[in-house]
């Protein structure tokens, strides 16, 4: 009886400390749960090997992610066609074959130059090419106030990587050529989205101070090469390029067409123009992330860095080029939480398992979207890239 008395005076003296403090009772409230929410984090996460475990867990973990977009279920069950049979990369090589060489040029360009004059020896040698360079230099796309007259002065005011992603991307540009109006379409869409890849690589390259920025640059303008390759093969999926064809369905559709994803054409294509290894077995794993394989393979940490610089990259680059959108530029953090695209569903992980949050860092510096925002105004005023 004691006991009940002395509960309902406790009971009656909190409802009326409440009652006359309501401000005090929410900041009671909200203690309690910072509280908890603190305690929450502190606490050792078990994990458990139970199939009813697993599956409590894949259910919450997707009821968060549709608050955020609209996830299809055929995502879910996506694979990434990395391993061909040899009867199917036969033909494939065979059918690479009617691709046109590069330029000869193409064999000099790939590798890590960094010399100015070496750059200028290499590209000196075509006239043709030259006149490219300089007209593309004194375009919108870099905005100078005096005329670039000559290579050497393009490689003083843009740089040694600039001018050299240029001159790479003439020099690939003579691989091809299409008849049919909305290939060409798609075509120009293509090495716009590979310019753009090129240089945010080595924008963002720069600003970590990784000494090989020119190499990933020139690997993300390569990692295309598998795009081209489809659309000179197959006419029809030019309307994945130029319609509002999202990364995933594009991927879905191109490998339910070919057997294969575009990374693994690249890799073949750049084999068959007998470009440097390094560079064609990087291409090969460039789409990974994409479906979260990387770990599976035990690459060094540096390696799956540079992989994932240069896919994010390459899917920045598509937003401008393929879907017209530069909203990404205000996200935060490159994930999918901030981007709302599949493309970077598991991009926060896999930054997270090699500690590389410093590239969410530089792109989130003010510095680097300012850049990034004028070569997008750059790249739509300019009709020579």
């Amino acid at each position: 009886m004691l006991f009940m008395l002395i509960f309902a005076s406790l009971a009656l003296c909190i409802l009326l400390y409440f009652k006359q403090s309501p401000k005090a009772g929410k900041q009671s409230l909200n203690t309690l749960v910072k509280h908890r929410e603190k305690r929450m984090s502190l606490m050792p996460v078990v994990k458990s090997d139970l199939p009813d475990a697993a599956k409590v867990h894949a259910h919450e973990k997707k009821l968060k992610e549709l608050e955020y977009a609209e996830i299809p279920e055929s995502f879910y069950q996506f694979e990434l066609i990395q391993d061909i049979d040899s009867d199917t990369e036969i033909d494939i090589k065979n059918h690479l074959q009617t691709i046109r060489k590069p330029h000869p040029l193409l064999q000099h360009l790939v590798h890590n130059i960094s010399d100015p004059k070496k750059l200028y020896d290499v590209i000196k040698t075509d006239p043709e090419l030259v006149a490219k360079i300089i007209n593309v230099a004194n375009s919108p796309l870099f905005g100078l106030e005096k005329p670039i007259t000559n290579v050497n002065h393009a490689v003083i005011y843009l740089g040694v990587m600039q001018v050299k992603n240029i001159a790479t991307h003439f020099a690939l540009q003579e691989s091809v050529a299409f008849g049919d109006k909305s290939q060409q379409l798609a075509y120009e869409k293509i090495w716009s989205a590979g310019f753009l890849a090129s240089s945010i690589a080595q924008l963002l390259a720069q600003e970590m101070n990784l000494d090989n920025s020119a190499e990933l640059s020139t690997r993300c303008q390569l990692s295309y090469l598998g795009d081209i390759s489809i659309l000179f093969s197959e006419p029809q999926t030019a309307e994945l390029y130029l319609g509002k064809v999202s990364f995933f369905d594009r991927i879905d559709r191109i490998q339910k067409l070919i057997g294969t994803n575009p990374s693994v054409l690249a890799k073949l294509l750049a084999e068959q123009w007998k470009l440097p290894q390094e560079i064609s077995a990087n291409i090969y794993l460039g789409l990974l992330p994409f479906n979260n394989s990387l770990a599976k393979l035990g690459l060094p940490e540096r390696q799956v860095k540079e992989i994932l610089l240069c896919y994010i990259s390459c899917r920045l680059a598509d937003i401008i080029s393929f879907d017209h959108k530069t909203d990404f530029i205000n996200s935060q953090d490159l994930n999918f939480e901030h981007t709302q695209r599949l493309e970077f569903f598991h991009i926060a992980e896999q930054i997270e398992n090699v500690q590389f949050e410093e590239i969410n860092k530089t792109f989130a510096s003010p510095k680097v979207k300012n850049k990034i925002t004028e070569l997008i105004a750059g790249i739509k005023e300019d009709k020579s890239i």
